[in-house]
């Protein structure tokens, strides 16, 4: 008769106290509430498992977002808990971009070194460019990053004439924004605001502020084959010597610039041979509108080379591309890193 006294008077307690329990507490069974009351080593755990279980999808929920719009239609992608860190989302060797920002908070740094060479008209041109650096900088958001670059260029011409020029050249600053992630066949993607502004050794700079804009997209084609691509728009600055002759008049002789738009496509397969050696095969061409000088045309390029994942956040790099027409240069080669913290 006490026992029942008891768990009537249990009860009791317990419509009372659901009255001023926390709103998690009153979504719990009232069953569960008395297993509770009456077990509690086993049963709080329990009750704590599922409430830590709901925090965890509610955070999830709450996760801030890595791109600034999501595609509305395509089927939806399955939600993979990797709990390893994402591969570095890098911006060379190969000249299509990463659509991916490096993430608010991080800090990636890329460099390198390339060699090139070309022959003109009976000129032979070498260029050796060095350091290549670029800092990429999460701010704000995760689809949000700084860019700033700077690189030195020694280039020497023989030939019909010789020189030297070494220095600085124009100084690089864009904005990137993660757009998209991919769905199904909808790309993942990303847009960068860019100019080259005037900064660099008289005789390398292109004395005129450039701007451009990028368009990067990228298709995780299965766990070792990744298709990135893109296009870039930016006006371009270049120098053209008119000679004496019949077919300039007087005032028309001498250097004048050669300002003109030129748009960049490129397309690149990169494939993970082994979890830390991935290849990558890259077509990508240049093509200038409005110049001036007939000896400026279309370029194209084959780019391959070879990546190194020593860490999930330090990559090496080696590379190679040969010119495919006219206009393009010869040849040019290199090496780079890439140190992300």
């Amino acid at each position: 008769m006490r026992q029942v006294l008891a768990y009537l008077l249990m009860f009791v307690g317990m419509e009372a106290l659901g009255k001023v329990l926390p709103l998690a507490a009153q979504d719990v069974p009232r069953a569960q509430l008395g297993l509770i009351l009456l077990d509690p080593p086993a049963t709080v755990g329990l009750w704590q498992q599922e409430k830590n279980g709901a925090d965890e999808k509610e955070a999830k929920s709450r996760k801030r977002p890595r791109t600034l719009f999501e595609w509305a239609i395509g089927r939806e992608q399955e939600a993979e808990e990797d709990e390893e860190p994402e591969p570095i989302p890098n911006d060379r060797p190969h000249n299509t971009e990463s659509p991916t920002t490096v993430g608010r908070g991080r800090v990636q740094l890329e460099a390198g070194y390339s060699y090139h060479r070309d022959r003109l008209n009976g000129t032979t041109i070498a260029s050796h460019s060095f350091p290549e650096t670029l800092l990429r900088v999460g701010m704000f958001a995760d689809w949000f990053e700084f860019r700033i670059a700077q690189n030195f260029l020694t280039e020497t011409q023989r030939g019909v004439e010789n020189s030297r020029v070494a220095g600085g050249e124009d100084l690089y600053l864009g904005l990137k924004f993660a757009l998209t992630k991919q769905k199904s066949l909808l790309p993942e993607s990303s847009l960068v605001l860019q100019a080259n502004v005037p900064s660099g050794q008289r005789d390398l700079t292109s004395h005129h502020f450039n701007p451009g804009l990028a368009l990067w997209m990228g298709w995780e084609l299965s766990e070792k084959a990744e298709l990135e691509a893109g296009v870039v728009g930016s006006r371009a600055t270049g120098r053209f010597s008119t000679p004496a002759g019949l077919l300039f008049p007087p005032q028309d002789v001498g250097e004048h610039d050669d300002i003109y738009w030129q748009t960049l496509i490129a397309v690149s397969l990169e494939y993970s041979l082994t979890p830390k050696l991935s290849p990558f095969l890259e077509w990508f061409a240049f093509f200038p509108d409005g110049s001036i000088d007939p000896d400026r045309g279309p370029e194209h390029y084959l780019h391959s080379g070879l990546l190194y994942h020593v860490t999930p956040d330090l990559q090496f790099d080696m590379h190679a591309a040969f010119g495919l027409n006219r206009h393009a240069e010869d040849f040019f080669a290199g090496a780079g890193v890439i140190y992300r913290y």
